[in-house]
């Protein structure tokens, strides 16, 4: 895993390289096995070419390329900083999702190649181990001689080298998370409204970051349906919090305003009225904050599930609060009440609605076609339905130290129907369609 690109062949579809040394882009998308076939030596994995694995009797082989587009190659120094509430900037990079059929899991990976500029490592191998290695563990300096201390007399300093950190990967993070097709008739362009961050304070959870929602501020319309859903943990290293020691829970509780560190009692807020609920794909409209659907909605934001406690403990881990259109205009602050810590850390969002075309449609059961006769979306719709592209960005938080790489790719599974089997997919395409996240990195 410490080289990219890889000889032999790889089950990861290859996303983007991120690199500080980009004249070398046109290397690193050429050899992806995204659109090049690799080689390997059957019965004799340890030989790595075809003269070797002759000789050691196995047979030398080819996988075929996926038929991908290459990877991006972007650089490092440039990739766009992303402003958010609690945060200057963060280095991200937006990523469309892979169009699926059936309802797939998706295992994302994050390499960070890390080299020194000690060394050339684009022509040094395993033949410079040992005696031959360019670079020795704490060596002692001579100042004289300008090379390593031998003899006295002799002006000496030691300098601290691991050489088990230089030249390797310096980091490989993965998660998982289902993406789903999107419902059938749902015309409504959807934000994923989710959280990231780790229990604990900036310090504990270096080089994480601590609670926040994404996107921090929603800019939506009266055809935007945002899409609640949040992954907690019940193993979280543990750090500074409320509740239970090593775990992370989240809810959606309304603010008077954003500035503000107390909610409205029930019926009073704007956060559950005048909205469009999707249950069982079927929308319906909450016309009062007091109706008996408000409440239910009210309590599901607020407590996740019942009788999960005041600190929200009972809670699982995982929540799906499904797709919500508000059809009203304004501004709406929230909070995360159990993570929001007035002192300390800031757990907080905004929801900006603005005046639609009145076009964003959550199914065939919309309330919206009740004003006409009932209506099939236009084509123009169908087209937005099946062909907007929905995206997840992948945050970048490597230090660049010498020449550095990230490389960033997926592993596609997909769920067969009428199966609890998973089967890996040998070919998808990197651009979505009506696809949207089921579920966030945990």
């Amino acid at each position: 895993r410490d080289y990219y690109p890889y000889w032999h062949p790889s089950p990861w579809r290859d996303i983007a390289v991120i690199t500080d040394d980009t004249t070398r882009c046109a290397y690193y998308q050429a050899e992806s096995q995204n659109v090049k076939a690799k080689n390997f030596c059957s019965n004799a994995p340890q030989f790595n070419t075809e003269a070797s694995c002759t000789a050691g009797g196995g047979t030398w082989s080819s996988e075929p390329a996926f038929g991908l587009p290459a990877p991006v190659c972007l650089d490092a120094a440039i990739v766009s900083p992303q402003p958010t509430l609690d945060m200057p900037k963060i280095n991200a990079w937006t990523w469309q999702l892979p169009t699926v059929a059936v309802e797939s899991t998706c295992v994302l990976r994050i390499r960070y190649n890390i080299s020194s500029s000690a060394y050339d490592g684009w022509v040094t191998d395993s033949t410079s181990n040992g005696v031959a290695s360019p670079l020795s563990n704490d060596p002692t300096w001579d100042l004289a001689t300008g090379t390593a201390a031998t003899a006295d007399p002799s002006v000496k300093l030691k300098l601290d080298i691991n050489t088990d950190e230089i030249g390797r990967t310096f980091s490989d993070r993965s998660c998982t998370f289902v993406i789903r097709p999107r419902l059938t008739d749902v015309t409504a362009t959807i934000v994923n409204l989710n959280v990231r961050g780790a229990r604990g304070n900036h310090v504990e959870n270096f080089p994480n970051v601590e609670y926040a929602f994404v996107p921090t501020i929603v800019q939506a319309t009266t055809d935007t349906a945002i899409h609640r859903q949040v992954t907690g943990s019940n193993t979280a290293p543990d750090g500074a919090g409320q509740g239970r020691s090593g775990t992370d829970r989240t809810n959606f509780v309304e603010l008077d305003a954003a500035n503000r560190n107390f909610f409205p009692t029930f019926g009073s807020g704007r956060m559950i009225s005048n909205t469009t609920i999707l249950i069982d794909q079927a929308a319906q409209k909450v016309t009062t904050a007091t109706s008996p659907e408000a409440r239910q909605l009210f309590l599901t934001l607020a407590t996740v599930a019942p009788n999960s406690g005041a600190l929200l403990d009972d809670a699982p881990t995982h929540a799906d609060f499904g797709l919500m259109r508000y059809d009203n205009t304004g501004t709406i602050a929230y909070m995360n009440s159990r993570s929001n810590n007035f002192s300390n850390r800031l757990h907080k969002g905004i929801i900006n609605i603005t005046q639609g075309s009145g076009s964003g449609l959550l199914g065939a059961s919309d309330p919206r076609l009740a004003r006409s006769q009932p209506r099939t979306p236009s084509a123009k719709k169908q087209s937005l339905s099946t062909g907007a592209a929905v995206a997840i960005a992948v945050v970048i938080t490597a230090v660049v130290m010498g020449a550095a790489a990230l490389a960033v790719g997926y592993l596609l599974f997909r769920r067969l129907q009428g199966s609890g089997r998973l089967q890996t997919s040998k070919s998808s395409n990197t651009v979505s369609s009506n696809t949207e996240t089921a579920d966030s990195c945990s």
